[in-house]
């Protein structure tokens, strides 16, 4: 009787064992919805950002930065779209910007083009002391707008010893400033020239000057013309108040879920597997697969997880960018979660 026994208990252990060790137990979570691409607008004390982020590789593919100087007015304004409507086409215009800074400086390089041009034009009448008279109005311009150049450049300094700016606009500052440095330098030099009555080439050099002072202000016009803010793609624009976040548009050729899973399962979570999620907007229930692992690891409340990436089967429809959803993933057995428990 109780070999009996014996023989129902070890049968009834080894079939508790391989029920452990080939049931497959769902890995089951809450995901979030997001678009396959997305561009964000925002502003961070003084620090305008339009950043393009794809979800599904999991890449920032560009990134523009604008900073607002210390004294420097700023002005965005959000270009109004028709009521009701949300898509918006690659190109069209979401945000315009406008900088006393940049209208400051267009407004002292018109001045010295004026001063160059009337200096030129008595230069070539053979007025001396109007040509000595501009001279100085030239210098003290140049020195007002090299002295201008020099604090701006050393905050874009600080900004590119801290990371907060690329070396292209750091060098780019520069070079102007050198450009101004030297701009003053060839004034100072010509007002000499004029004094003494020593003029080599001087009418060649004014015309020069002329035509290099027009030709900064039809670049900064330019400039001024590019601060402005354009989609990259087809989406679907939302605005926000209150918020850092000024405005978003999101590319919904396909939409992507963020499904945190506990590290123990990122084994058995494959690309190419099937999910199963349920929104609670609208009660819709859709499938995805599983595109990618991502295997940053991080905590949430003591567990550490990673970020499995899914792609959604069927359009996400009207479902909002963020939308919380319930998974379901076909996982590990028993027997494997087990078994890396006791491998940690």
């Amino acid at each position: 009787m109780r070999r009996k026994w014996r023989y129902i208990g070890g049968f009834s252990l080894a079939g508790l064992f391989l029920l452990m060790q080939f049931w497959p137990t769902g890995i089951a979570g809450y995901g979030k919805l997001m678009p396959m691409r997305m561009a964000i607008l925002q502003n961070n004390n003084g620090l305008i950002s339009f950043t393009t982020i794809n979800f599904l590789t999991g890449r920032q593919e560009e990134q523009c930065l604008i900073q607002i100087d210390r004294g420097e007015t700023m002005r965005l304004r959000l270009t109004p779209t028709p009521a009701g409507r949300m898509n918006i086409r690659n190109r069209d215009t979401l945000a315009v910007i406008t900088s006393s800074a940049t209208d400051e400086q267009l407004a002292l390089l018109r001045g010295e083009w004026a001063v160059a041009q009337a200096t030129l034009e008595a230069e070539q009448s053979g007025e001396k002391q109007q040509i000595i008279e501009g001279l100085r109005q030239r210098l003290q311009l140049a020195r007002v707008q090299w002295q201008a150049k020099k604090r701006s450049h050393q905050r874009v300094a600080e900004l590119y010893e801290k990371g907060l700016t690329t070396e292209e606009l750091f060098d780019a500052s520069a070079a102007e400033l050198r450009g101004l440095q030297l701009q003053c330098q060839a004034a100072q030099s010509d007002l000499a020239a004029a004094e003494t009555g020593v003029k080599p080439s001087l009418l060649r050099s004014f015309h020069n000057r002329v035509t290099a002072l027009q030709a900064q202000i039809n670049a900064l016009e330019r400039h001024k013309n590019q601060l402005s803010c354009t989609a990259p793609f087809d989406g679907r624009l939302s605005t926000f108040l209150g918020s850092d976040t000024l405005l978003t548009v999101s590319d919904h050729p396909c939409s992507v879920l963020l499904l945190p899973i506990r590290m123990m399962d990122g084994n058995a979570v494959q690309p190419g597997v099937s999910v199963t999620c349920r929104f609670n907007a609208g009660k819709q229930t859709h499938s995805a697969t599983i595109h990618r692992i991502n295997w940053e690891l991080y905590y949430l409340q003591g567990r550490p997880m990673i970020t499995a990436v899914a792609m959604l089967q069927q359009p996400a429809g009207d479902l909002p960018d963020g939308a919380i959803c319930r998974y379901r993933i076909g996982g590990s057995s028993w027997f494997h979660r087990l078994r890396f428990c006791f491998s940690l």
